[in-house]
């Protein structure tokens, strides 16, 4: 599963930072000792810049999935220990703020004036139905690249 930035460089994959300017963060599991020329991470990976000429295709995942019966949206996923955090696709309104949680394992979280969300920390294989939705995105700009249909 994945959600997030992701770019090929030299023919393998890496989660990324594709910010613009130029510039690529990589990302990879901290499994083993530091390798050459990466450095630490975030949330246990090792870390390494690369200029976006090095970068031969970048893309962007979205995803969505089930928790048993309820939609949610993946936010960010754990690739060293299968898990992923979700959110429920429907929040509750401030005027229901003593509402059951749509699932039993998510829970409130409290980051809007109007609405509650709930979120969870489960593991991969709880979700269903798993849509991930990619999009392409510039290297050099870390803009998405929008693909033209052509006319019928």
């Amino acid at each position: 599963m994945k959600r997030g930035q992701y770019v090929i460089v030299n023919g393998v994959e890496y989660a990324a930072w594709v910010r613009g300017g130029g510039k690529v963060s990589l990302f990879i599991p901290q499994i083993g000792p530091k390798p050459d020329g990466w450095g630490w991470g975030a949330e246990s990976t090792w870390y390494r810049e690369v200029d976006a000429s090095e970068v031969s295709e970048a893309f962007s995942i979205s995803t969505n999935a089930y928790l048993d019966d309820v939609e949610v949206y993946v936010d960010s996923v754990n690739i060293t220990d299968h898990t992923a955090v979700v959110r429920a696709v429907e929040s509750t309104s401030r005027s229901d703020a003593g509402a059951p949680p749509p699932h039993p394992l998510l829970e409130a979280f409290d980051d809007s004036p109007y609405s509650i969300d709930w979120i969870a920390k489960v593991p991969w294989d709880r979700l269903t139905n798993v849509d991930e939705a990619v999009g392409r995105i510039d290297p050099a700009t870390g803009s998405r690249i929008h693909d033209e249909t052509p006319e019928a």
